[in-house]
């Protein structure tokens, strides 16, 4: 194969990612790299004891004895490479309050964070190496998604959607990019490395959504793109074109609808990076605006549940899901999907954290009876004709004593045009954290925050492991 055979912005990208270096890449991109690096991080070390993370560990740790070459985040386990990755990937994945690429709905931190920590500390880069494939993994990986459209026709919120779910589609492909630059790959190694991590998609969004299955998704994909990463390095040709002949052949496999140039646009100079949304509650992020309003009201008006008659929760995402379907969780998989859930929850308790996933409340009668009865779910047409350019949602609170109190929101806390702050963020990481004890949390926060001094990410790696 001659260079001019090679896909044009297969070969574009894969210069760009084998080629770039730390110093080329912005302090704001850096530090906000950082940040969701620590977020990844908390989400893994949470999740590693919930439902599908706690299945997967004991899956994987029974079925072969593995070499001991990368920490399960808050285990007391080292695994070999991929299996250490694939476990704290679907861990991150099963808190569901990680990060959203917004404009692909790709989570982020919950694929190159996992992927660059484990290869790294087998590699013994540095700081800056890490830092460096992160942000490469993730230029690429939400570029592939944007375009191939995977947040509109080629995703799972409209009718007309293909069904794909973004981290499971290009997640691989992140990570193959993050896992490939820690490897040190050539430019040509590295269109394999996209080739090979670019094709292996896991990811139809609609038999798993609701439940266990789309938090493997994103384990899988990281286990996946390691593994690309890795024949590329050992010389394997896969093919040369998986933008060009893969990802937008024909009538494109993820979307019929597909920009092609747009995975290699303004690669250095336009960062998508920072187009990265945070969360700070655990559920869907389509419920987050309506969480927003709601407790809006309740601290404002300073209401407490037994004064509450009924919420209306007007949706500009009706589309997407059987959101006026009661359900009642029988897990905290269950609990985070509801919309109803969150709603009766955050209005019972007068907050929405982890606590709220937990069985005494999923199962508490009079938020199971709020749910079931007092919540009325509407699509809104003025709501939905704001997106996509901004992420609305709102509620109206009814008294029983006839009161009514109303409140939209645009841009939920967290979107990059409403931001948490450095308190949130490390408030969020401790609370994440807790299990495994205050010191602990605090020696991976302040590593994390001078990672670019780290000549070895070893002493980062020691941290996740519990003590």
């Amino acid at each position: 194969m001659t260079a001019n055979e090679i896909g044009s912005v297969t070969q574009a990208v894969a210069q760009w990612s084998a080629g770039l270096k730390y110093s080329q890449i912005p302090e704001q991109v850096v530090e906000y790299a950082k940040v969701l690096l620590l977020d990844g991080i908390g989400c893994s070390i949470l999740g590693v004891e919930r439902d599908a993370g706690r299945a997967l560990y004991r899956f994987v740790t029974r079925s072969a004895v593995e070499k001991a070459e990368a920490t399960v985040w808050g285990k007391n386990k080292r695994l070999t490479v991929q299996s250490a990755a694939l476990i704290n990937a679907t861990a991150a994945h099963t808190a569901n309050v990680g990060d959203t690429h917004r404009a692909t709905i790709l989570h982020t931190n919950y694929i190159t964070p996992q992927a660059a920590v484990a290869i790294a500390e087998q590699c013994r880069s540095s700081g800056k190496e890490v830092l460096t494939a992160i942000v490469a993994g993730n230029e690429v990986g939400t570029r592939a998604g944007m375009a191939a459209h995977v947040g509109a026709e080629g995703g799972y919120f409209t009718p007309e959607g293909r069904g794909w779910h973004a981290t499971g589609t290009f997640g691989a492909l992140a990570a193959a990019v993050t896992s490939g630059r820690l490897l040190r790959l050539s430019a040509s190694q590295m269109v394999q490395a996209i080739v090979i991590g670019g094709t292996q998609i896991t990811g139809m969004y609609r038999p798993c959504g609701p439940h266990m299955g789309k938090h493997w998704y994103a384990g899988k994909a990281v286990a996946n793109g390691i593994e690309s990463a890795f024949l590329a390095k050992d010389g394997f040709i896969a093919g040369y074109r998986y933008f060009e002949d893969g990802l937008c052949f024909g009538s494109g496999t993820i979307s019929p609808v597909f920009d092609c140039e747009a995975a290699s646009c303004e690669l250095g100079s336009r960062w998508e990076t920072l187009n990265i949304d945070m969360a700070i509650y655990p559920a869907k992020k389509i419920y987050y605006p309506n969480l927003d309003a709601l407790l809006h009201i309740i601290k404002t008006e300073k209401l407490q549940f037994p004064q509450l008659a009924r919420i209306v929760v007007r949706t500009a995402f009706g589309t997407a899901h059987d959101f006026g379907i009661f359900r009642k969780p029988t897990s905290s998989t269950d609990a985070f999907n509801s919309l109803r859930h969150t709603i009766a929850a955050a209005a019972h308790d007068g907050e929405f954290t982890f606590g709220q996933l937990e069985r005494r409340k999923f199962a508490h009668p009079a938020i199971v009876a709020f749910s079931r009865d007092q919540i009325e779910v509407v699509q809104d047409p003025v709501l939905e004709n704001l997106r996509p350019q901004k992420w609305p949602g709102a509620v109206d609170v009814h008294t029983h004593d006839g009161r009514r109190f109303s409140k939209s929101v645009e841009y939920h806390i967290g979107q990059v045009e409403n931001p948490v702050t450095k308190t949130d963020v490390e408030k969020k990481f401790y609370a994440m954290t807790a299990r495994i004890g205050r010191r602990h949390s605090r020696r991976i926060l302040e590593l994390v925050s001078r990672l670019e001094t780290l000549s070895d990410v070893l002493p980062l790696a020691r941290a996740l492991w519990r003590q």
